[in-house]
Protein backbone atom coordinates (compact mmCIF):
# COMPACT_ATOMS: atom_id res chain seq x y z
CA UNK A 1 0.00 0.00 0.00
CA UNK A 2 2.98 2.21 0.88
CA UNK A 3 4.52 1.41 -2.55
CA UNK A 4 1.29 2.34 -4.43
CA UNK A 5 1.17 5.59 -2.65
CA UNK A 6 4.99 6.47 -3.27
CA UNK A 7 4.06 5.81 -7.02
CA UNK A 8 2.00 7.80 -6.85
CA UNK A 9 3.05 10.67 -5.44
CA UNK A 10 6.36 10.38 -7.24
CA UNK A 11 4.12 10.06 -10.93
CA UNK A 12 2.70 13.10 -9.39
CA UNK A 13 5.42 15.30 -8.86
CA UNK A 14 6.50 14.64 -11.87
CA UNK A 15 3.68 15.43 -14.06
CA UNK A 16 3.42 18.99 -12.23
CA UNK A 17 7.01 19.64 -12.84
CA UNK A 18 6.48 19.09 -16.59
CA UNK A 19 3.09 21.14 -16.74
CA UNK A 20 5.10 23.32 -15.70
CA UNK A 21 7.58 23.32 -17.77
CA UNK A 22 5.45 23.47 -20.82
CA UNK A 23 3.54 26.11 -19.28
CA UNK A 24 7.02 28.10 -19.43
CA UNK A 25 7.81 27.49 -22.26
CA UNK A 26 4.97 27.77 -24.25
CA UNK A 27 2.58 30.61 -22.44
CA UNK A 28 3.16 34.23 -23.56
CA UNK A 29 1.50 37.08 -21.84
CA UNK A 30 -0.57 39.08 -24.20
CA UNK A 31 1.62 41.72 -26.51
CA UNK A 32 0.06 44.87 -25.87
CA UNK A 33 0.45 47.59 -28.99
CA UNK A 34 1.57 44.87 -31.42
CA UNK A 35 0.34 45.29 -34.63
CA UNK A 36 -0.35 41.21 -34.44
CA UNK A 37 -2.38 41.30 -30.60
CA UNK A 38 -6.08 40.44 -30.46
CA UNK A 39 -5.98 41.10 -27.31
CA UNK A 40 -7.69 44.49 -26.14
CA UNK A 41 -4.58 46.21 -25.89
CA UNK A 42 -3.34 45.14 -29.14
CA UNK A 43 -3.34 47.09 -32.62
CA UNK A 44 -4.29 44.44 -34.55
CA UNK A 45 -7.56 46.35 -35.85
CA UNK A 46 -5.68 49.16 -36.77
CA UNK A 47 -3.19 47.17 -38.83
CA UNK A 48 -6.35 45.77 -40.78
CA UNK A 49 -7.81 49.23 -41.33
CA UNK A 50 -4.42 50.45 -42.96
CA UNK A 51 -4.33 47.36 -45.29
CA UNK A 52 -7.54 47.52 -45.95
CA UNK A 53 -6.90 51.37 -47.07
CA UNK A 54 -4.20 50.53 -49.00
CA UNK A 55 -1.52 50.99 -46.83
CA UNK A 56 1.88 49.05 -47.61
CA UNK A 57 2.52 47.70 -43.96
CA UNK A 58 5.96 46.22 -43.31
CA UNK A 59 6.12 44.13 -39.87
CA UNK A 60 10.02 44.68 -38.89
CA UNK A 61 11.10 41.01 -37.15
CA UNK A 62 14.57 42.82 -36.31
CA UNK A 63 15.99 45.92 -34.77
CA UNK A 64 14.83 48.86 -37.14
CA UNK A 65 17.53 49.72 -39.40
CA UNK A 66 18.14 53.42 -41.24
CA UNK A 67 18.14 55.11 -43.46
CA UNK A 68 14.54 54.83 -44.13
CA UNK A 69 11.67 56.79 -45.01
CA UNK A 70 8.74 54.90 -44.12
CA UNK A 71 6.90 56.08 -40.78
CA UNK A 72 8.38 54.00 -38.50
CA UNK A 73 5.78 53.45 -35.55
CA UNK A 74 6.93 52.54 -31.98
CA UNK A 75 4.01 51.70 -29.54
CA UNK A 76 4.57 50.72 -26.20
CA UNK A 77 4.46 48.75 -23.82
CA UNK A 78 7.50 46.42 -25.14
CA UNK A 79 8.09 42.82 -24.35
CA UNK A 80 11.28 42.03 -25.47
CA UNK A 81 14.19 44.18 -25.31
CA UNK A 82 17.92 44.02 -26.99
CA UNK A 83 20.80 44.83 -25.60
CA UNK A 84 21.61 47.98 -28.15
CA UNK A 85 20.51 51.70 -27.24
CA UNK A 86 17.26 52.04 -28.86
CA UNK A 87 17.67 55.87 -28.97
CA UNK A 88 20.36 55.85 -31.25
CA UNK A 89 18.49 53.85 -34.03
CA UNK A 90 15.82 56.53 -33.69
CA UNK A 91 17.86 59.16 -33.94
CA UNK A 92 19.45 58.00 -37.29
CA UNK A 93 16.20 57.54 -38.81
CA UNK A 94 15.25 61.15 -37.96
CA UNK A 95 18.26 62.53 -39.49
CA UNK A 96 17.92 60.34 -42.30
CA UNK A 97 14.48 62.41 -42.64
CA UNK A 98 12.19 59.90 -41.41
CA UNK A 99 8.90 59.68 -39.52
CA UNK A 100 8.69 58.27 -36.25
CA UNK A 101 5.29 57.41 -34.58
CA UNK A 102 6.06 57.39 -30.82
CA UNK A 103 3.04 55.49 -29.23
CA UNK A 104 3.07 55.79 -25.62
CA UNK A 105 1.83 54.78 -22.13
CA UNK A 106 3.11 56.96 -19.76
CA UNK A 107 4.29 54.23 -17.77
CA UNK A 108 7.51 54.07 -15.31
CA UNK A 109 8.93 51.63 -18.39
CA UNK A 110 12.86 52.14 -18.93
CA UNK A 111 12.79 51.43 -22.88
CA UNK A 112 9.78 54.15 -23.15
CA UNK A 113 11.31 56.88 -20.67
CA UNK A 114 14.93 56.69 -23.31
CA UNK A 115 12.78 56.71 -26.24
CA UNK A 116 11.29 59.97 -25.03
CA UNK A 117 14.53 61.86 -23.57
CA UNK A 118 16.19 60.96 -27.32
CA UNK A 119 12.95 62.64 -28.63
CA UNK A 120 13.59 66.08 -26.12
CA UNK A 121 9.92 65.23 -24.69
CA UNK A 122 9.26 65.89 -20.86
CA UNK A 123 6.46 64.52 -19.08
CA UNK A 124 3.79 66.34 -17.40
CA UNK A 125 2.42 63.58 -14.39
CA UNK A 126 -0.82 62.68 -13.51
CA UNK A 127 -2.48 63.60 -9.59
CA UNK A 128 -1.47 61.50 -7.23
CA UNK A 129 -4.11 58.57 -6.60
CA UNK A 130 -6.65 59.42 -3.49
CA UNK A 131 -5.53 57.67 -0.19
CA UNK A 132 -9.58 57.54 0.21
CA UNK A 133 -10.77 54.37 -0.69
CA UNK A 134 -14.03 55.62 -1.65
CA UNK A 135 -12.72 57.99 -3.97
CA UNK A 136 -9.91 55.36 -5.35
CA UNK A 137 -12.38 53.75 -6.86
CA UNK A 138 -13.74 56.57 -9.23
CA UNK A 139 -10.16 57.54 -10.11
CA UNK A 140 -9.35 54.04 -11.44
CA UNK A 141 -11.85 54.11 -13.55
CA UNK A 142 -11.84 57.11 -14.64
CA UNK A 143 -11.22 57.45 -18.32
CA UNK A 144 -9.82 60.64 -20.36
CA UNK A 145 -11.75 62.48 -23.90
CA UNK A 146 -10.06 62.27 -27.12
CA UNK A 147 -10.99 65.62 -28.61
CA UNK A 148 -10.32 66.52 -32.24
CA UNK A 149 -8.24 69.61 -32.71
CA UNK A 150 -9.05 70.46 -36.04
CA UNK A 151 -11.45 73.12 -36.49
CA UNK A 152 -14.93 72.63 -37.71
CA UNK A 153 -14.56 68.97 -36.40
CA UNK A 154 -17.82 68.06 -34.51
CA UNK A 155 -17.28 64.32 -34.20
CA UNK A 156 -18.07 62.97 -30.98
CA UNK A 157 -14.64 62.75 -28.93
CA UNK A 158 -13.48 59.05 -28.49
CA UNK A 159 -11.71 57.96 -25.15
CA UNK A 160 -8.85 56.58 -23.50
CA UNK A 161 -7.52 55.51 -20.25
CA UNK A 162 -5.36 57.93 -18.59
CA UNK A 163 -2.00 57.59 -18.80
CA UNK A 164 0.13 57.78 -15.80
CA UNK A 165 1.73 60.88 -17.13
CA UNK A 166 1.57 62.90 -20.63
CA UNK A 167 4.30 64.36 -23.04
CA UNK A 168 4.46 68.18 -22.99
CA UNK A 169 3.94 69.02 -26.31
CA UNK A 170 7.40 71.13 -27.95
CA UNK A 171 6.87 74.47 -29.00
CA UNK A 172 5.66 74.95 -32.73
CA UNK A 173 4.14 71.66 -32.30
CA UNK A 174 0.56 70.63 -33.83
CA UNK A 175 -1.74 69.33 -32.30
CA UNK A 176 -3.85 66.81 -33.50
CA UNK A 177 -6.34 65.87 -30.37
CA UNK A 178 -6.49 67.34 -26.91
CA UNK A 179 -8.49 65.90 -23.75
CA UNK A 180 -11.37 67.58 -22.22
CA UNK A 181 -9.26 70.38 -20.21
CA UNK A 182 -7.72 70.98 -23.47
CA UNK A 183 -4.10 69.52 -22.76
CA UNK A 184 -2.85 67.68 -26.31
CA UNK A 185 -2.57 64.15 -26.31
CA UNK A 186 -1.70 63.79 -29.79
CA UNK A 187 0.90 66.37 -31.67
CA UNK A 188 3.42 66.70 -34.64
CA UNK A 189 6.78 68.08 -33.59
CA UNK A 190 10.10 68.24 -35.98
CA UNK A 191 13.27 66.56 -34.51
CA UNK A 192 16.60 66.57 -36.83
CA UNK A 193 15.54 66.31 -40.68
CA UNK A 194 12.19 64.17 -39.73
CA UNK A 195 9.35 64.16 -37.57
CA UNK A 196 7.82 62.73 -34.79
CA UNK A 197 3.95 61.90 -33.90
CA UNK A 198 3.22 61.37 -30.91
CA UNK A 199 0.31 59.72 -29.61
CA UNK A 200 -1.50 57.65 -26.83
CA UNK A 201 -1.17 53.93 -27.54
CA UNK A 202 -4.64 53.43 -26.32
CA UNK A 203 -6.01 55.67 -28.56
CA UNK A 204 -5.21 52.93 -31.54
CA UNK A 205 -5.71 49.73 -29.46
CA UNK A 206 -8.52 46.94 -30.22
CA UNK A 207 -10.78 47.86 -27.80
CA UNK A 208 -10.77 51.79 -28.51
CA UNK A 209 -10.08 51.56 -31.87
CA UNK A 210 -14.14 51.65 -32.96
CA UNK A 211 -14.83 54.83 -31.31
CA UNK A 212 -15.23 57.73 -34.07
CA UNK A 213 -12.70 60.19 -32.83
CA UNK A 214 -10.24 57.22 -32.39
CA UNK A 215 -10.53 56.09 -36.15
CA UNK A 216 -10.63 59.47 -37.64
CA UNK A 217 -7.35 60.22 -35.92
CA UNK A 218 -5.86 57.50 -37.59
CA UNK A 219 -7.42 58.24 -40.90
CA UNK A 220 -5.54 61.59 -40.64
CA UNK A 221 -2.29 60.01 -40.12
CA UNK A 222 -2.45 57.36 -42.60
CA UNK A 223 -3.34 60.55 -45.24
CA UNK A 224 -0.25 62.54 -43.58
CA UNK A 225 1.82 59.83 -43.36
CA UNK A 226 1.88 58.48 -46.25
CA UNK A 227 1.11 54.84 -47.41
CA UNK A 228 4.16 53.05 -45.98
CA UNK A 229 4.21 52.03 -42.81
CA UNK A 230 6.56 49.91 -40.70
CA UNK A 231 5.74 48.17 -37.43
CA UNK A 232 8.55 47.75 -34.83
CA UNK A 233 7.44 44.03 -33.78
CA UNK A 234 10.76 43.13 -32.59
CA UNK A 235 10.76 45.28 -29.38
CA UNK A 236 6.94 42.99 -28.95
CA UNK A 237 8.88 39.56 -29.57
CA UNK A 238 8.53 38.93 -33.31
CA UNK A 239 11.34 36.71 -34.28
CA UNK A 240 12.29 35.16 -38.37
CA UNK A 241 11.83 31.86 -38.42
CA UNK A 242 14.50 30.21 -37.45
CA UNK A 243 16.86 27.73 -39.85
CA UNK A 244 17.66 24.38 -39.38
CA UNK A 245 21.15 25.14 -38.10
CA UNK A 246 19.31 27.24 -35.20
CA UNK A 247 16.95 24.33 -33.50
CA UNK A 248 19.27 22.69 -32.62
CA UNK A 249 19.85 24.54 -29.19
CA UNK A 250 16.26 24.94 -28.36
CA UNK A 251 15.68 20.69 -29.04
CA UNK A 252 18.91 20.70 -26.48
CA UNK A 253 17.38 22.67 -23.87
CA UNK A 254 14.30 20.36 -24.14
CA UNK A 255 15.50 16.87 -24.15
CA UNK A 256 17.86 18.91 -20.96
CA UNK A 257 14.60 19.91 -19.49
CA UNK A 258 12.88 16.04 -19.89
CA UNK A 259 15.81 14.69 -18.17
CA UNK A 260 15.77 16.35 -15.57
CA UNK A 261 12.47 15.43 -14.53
CA UNK A 262 12.98 12.26 -15.44
CA UNK A 263 16.04 12.31 -12.68
CA UNK A 264 13.64 14.11 -10.33
CA UNK A 265 11.13 11.08 -10.57
CA UNK A 266 13.79 8.82 -9.60
CA UNK A 267 14.91 10.68 -6.52
CA UNK A 268 11.70 10.48 -5.78
CA UNK A 269 10.75 6.78 -5.96
CA UNK A 270 14.40 6.45 -4.16
CA UNK A 271 13.68 8.49 -1.06
CA UNK A 272 9.47 7.27 -0.78
CA UNK A 273 10.82 3.51 -0.92
CA UNK A 274 11.32 1.68 2.54
CA UNK A 275 14.52 0.41 3.04
CA UNK A 276 13.94 -2.57 5.41
CA UNK A 277 11.18 -3.68 7.54
CA UNK A 278 9.59 -0.74 9.85
CA UNK A 279 10.64 -0.36 13.09
CA UNK A 280 9.94 2.10 16.20
CA UNK A 281 11.62 4.07 18.31
CA UNK A 282 12.14 2.58 21.84
CA UNK A 283 10.34 4.41 24.85
CA UNK A 284 13.34 6.36 26.48
CA UNK A 285 13.36 6.08 30.00
CA UNK A 286 12.48 9.59 32.19
CA UNK A 287 11.44 10.37 35.72
CA UNK A 288 13.36 11.55 38.72
CA UNK A 289 15.00 9.75 42.00
CA UNK A 290 12.45 11.18 44.01
CA UNK A 291 9.50 8.85 41.63
CA UNK A 292 11.95 6.20 41.35
CA UNK A 293 12.47 5.48 45.60
CA UNK A 294 8.47 6.46 45.93
CA UNK A 295 7.68 3.68 43.18
CA UNK A 296 10.02 1.67 45.08
CA UNK A 297 8.63 2.19 48.57
CA UNK A 298 4.79 1.74 47.32
CA UNK A 299 6.25 -1.58 46.16
CA UNK A 300 7.65 -2.85 49.54
CA UNK A 301 4.70 -1.42 50.96
CA UNK A 302 2.41 -3.86 48.75
CA UNK A 303 4.60 -6.39 49.47
CA UNK A 304 4.98 -6.54 53.31
CA UNK A 305 8.82 -5.69 53.62
CA UNK A 306 8.06 -3.43 56.59
CA UNK A 307 9.26 -6.10 59.42
CA UNK A 308 12.72 -7.35 57.49
CA UNK A 309 13.57 -3.86 56.52
CA UNK A 310 13.49 -2.54 59.93
CA UNK A 311 15.50 -5.58 61.24
CA UNK A 312 17.91 -5.19 58.55
CA UNK A 313 18.01 -1.16 60.35
CA UNK A 314 18.52 -2.56 63.64
CA UNK A 315 21.22 -4.97 62.60
CA UNK A 316 23.19 -2.29 60.48
CA UNK A 317 23.29 -0.02 63.23
CA UNK A 318 24.80 -2.39 65.47
CA UNK A 319 27.19 -3.64 63.61
CA UNK A 320 28.27 0.15 63.24
CA UNK A 321 27.99 0.41 67.32
CA UNK A 322 27.84 -2.53 69.22
CA UNK A 323 26.81 -0.27 72.36
CA UNK A 324 23.50 0.27 71.37
CA UNK A 325 20.71 -0.71 72.86
CA UNK A 326 17.70 -1.55 70.50
CA UNK A 327 14.88 -3.78 71.29
CA UNK A 328 14.15 -6.34 68.25
CA UNK A 329 11.32 -5.12 66.08
CA UNK A 330 7.78 -6.27 66.16
CA UNK A 331 5.58 -8.25 63.69
CA UNK A 332 4.02 -5.23 63.26
CA UNK A 333 6.85 -2.65 63.56
CA UNK A 334 6.81 0.74 61.79
CA UNK A 335 9.27 0.93 59.83
CA UNK A 336 9.55 5.17 60.15
CA UNK A 337 9.47 4.58 64.12
CA UNK A 338 11.99 2.32 64.25
CA UNK A 339 14.43 4.25 61.72
CA UNK A 340 13.49 7.64 63.98
CA UNK A 341 14.83 5.45 67.38
CA UNK A 342 17.76 4.06 65.71
CA UNK A 343 18.43 8.03 65.03
CA UNK A 344 18.18 9.10 68.76
CA UNK A 345 20.01 6.29 69.46
CA UNK A 346 23.05 6.78 67.74
CA UNK A 347 22.82 10.50 68.48
CA UNK A 348 22.95 9.73 72.04
CA UNK A 349 19.54 10.97 73.30
CA UNK A 350 18.23 7.24 73.23
CA UNK A 351 21.35 4.43 74.38
CA UNK A 352 18.28 2.52 75.82
CA UNK A 353 15.84 2.99 73.21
Amino acid sequence: MRNATALLAAAAAAGLVMTITAALLVVTPPADASALSRGPGGWLAARRYLEAKGTEVTLLDGEPEAPTRNALVVAFPWQSFALDDPAQWIRRHLQQGGTLVFAYTGGRDAAESDVARALGLTWEERERPPLNPFRWQTYAAEERSLVPASPGVTARPGRIAPPSRTPRAPNGATVLARDERGRPLAFVFARGRGRVVAIPADAFSNARIGQAANADLLETLRQDLGSNWSFDEFHHGLRPPPTPGETGPQRVLLLYLLQLVFVYALVVLAVARRFGPSWSEPAAASGSAASFLLGLGVLHHRLGHHRQAARLVVARARELDARLSLPEPGAEADLLEVARRVGQAQSGRGKNA
